[in-house]
């Protein structure tokens, strides 16, 4: 693809400046033809079928709601490459693949609607703790699987925030948390770059990643862990990122999970099916910060061949979930309130509504009812 000549630029850049307030918007600046559409969106790519698609195009993304996790609305509208004339207006719920994976193709039209800086960054110490006596007990072993697909920085450091949290508060093995995010590194999509350190308190990564946040390599830990499960142990699912889902109460649309690299979809009951694969053992306590994560809730409590099973997520099933500069809210309260190790997971869930933003809706069920009264990240 060619680059946009500078004087269609500014006629674009000039025309949306009557947009409403607090909107993002963003020009992609590859001239798209009818035999050249490479910018990706969520569920396929962008194909010019409009009245017009011979003729050179190029993308323009609204993002109307800068401050939430994806899926919210925006939109692409399309422009003429050599007249710079507004051809159509496309709404959407999903940033095209190529915003989240090739942000340098993408050039800010304007001042943007940045997060304010969280509470949390450079004030986070985790004290090691010194309840591991719970382990005398127990006689299983503690599981995490941590997952975030289309990562920006503040889903990466939601997990490297509980990765810490389970192996210097909780004793878990790091050999049994199994990692997916993003592209199989330390890495995300979207500014602050080059990647640095953890802002929780400005230093190096410790998160050790298995790989990519794919949906064929969730499907595998799901099956690996499977293979391991047994009576005694505790498993903890975190996913992150994004997600999708019904806007109205009574859609028959499932609520659904992103993966790396193209908005790949895990929807709630896939997901279901894959929990009910595991053999009886112990403990599942589920923590979700995706939007319309809550439509994960009845497939996965209702498939948990677990004794007993907690799930709580950051958003009903028709409604966004909070972002922030460097943290999820929801999940870095849920994470926050784990730092005392004496807590139940519904003293955890309880602090993370308590000290969560407003914005999000947070939601719980566990099996058997009040189960999560007694249920400890500690297995015990």
């Amino acid at each position: 693809m060619n680059d946009l000549e500078k004087r269609v630029l500014d006629i674009i850049v000039e025309s949306v400046k009557n947009d409403e307030d607090g909107f993002n918007r963003y020009i992609h600046k590859k001239v798209m033809s009818h035999v050249d559409h490479t910018v990706g969106f969520y569920g396929g790519n962008l194909q010019l079928q409009n009245d017009v698609a011979s003729i050179p195009q190029v993308l323009v993304l609204v993002d109307k709601e800068p401050l939430m996790n994806w899926a919210h609305d925006c939109e692409y509208r399309i422009y003429h490459a050599e007249t710079g004339e507004l051809l159509e207006t496309i709404a959407a719920r999903m940033p095209p693949a190529t915003f989240m994976v090739s942000r340098n193709d993408y050039e800010p039209i304007g001042d943007l609607v940045e997060h304010p800086e969280d509470a949390h960054t450079g004030n986070i110490n985790i004290t090691p703790s010194t309840a591991g006596a719970d382990n005398d007990y127990f006689t299983g072993k503690k599981y995490a699987l941590l997952f975030s697909g289309m990562s920006n920085n503040r889903h990466l450091n939601d997990l490297e925030f509980l990765y810490r949290v389970l192996i210097d508060v909780y004793f878990y093995d790091p050999a049994n948390i199994t990692v997916l995010n993003y592209d199989g590194t330390v890495n995300y999509s979207g500014d602050p770059q080059p990647v640095g350190n953890w802002p929780g308190n400005n230093t190096p990564y410790r998160i050790h990643v298995n790989g990519s946040g794919t949906r064929a390599n969730l499907i595998h830990a799901f099956q690996d862990l499977a293979s391991k499960l047994t009576s005694d142990d505790t498993l903890l699912i975190h996913t992150n990122n994004h997600g999708g889902g019904p806007t109205e109460v009574g859609s028959p649309d499932p609520s659904t999970l992103c993966c790396y690299p193209n908005w790949d979809l895990m929807t709630d009951h896939e997901f279901g099916h894959y929990v009910s694969q595991f053999p009886e053992f112990a403990t599942l306590v589920v923590m979700m910060e995706q939007c319309h994560s809550g439509g994960f809730s009845n497939p996965i409590v209702s498939n948990s061949p677990a004794q007993q099973t907690s799930f709580s997520a950051a958003a009903i099933k028709t409604k966004n979930s909070k972002g922030g500069k460097n943290f999820d809210p929801y999940a870095a309260q849920w994470i926050n309130g784990a730092l005392v190790s004496s807590h139940t997971v519904q003293q955890i869930y309880e602090y993370a509504v308590e000290h969560g933003n407003p914005k999000d809706t947070p939601n719980e069920q566990d099996k058997p009812a009040g189960c999560s009264n007694v249920i400890r990240l500690s297995g015990a």
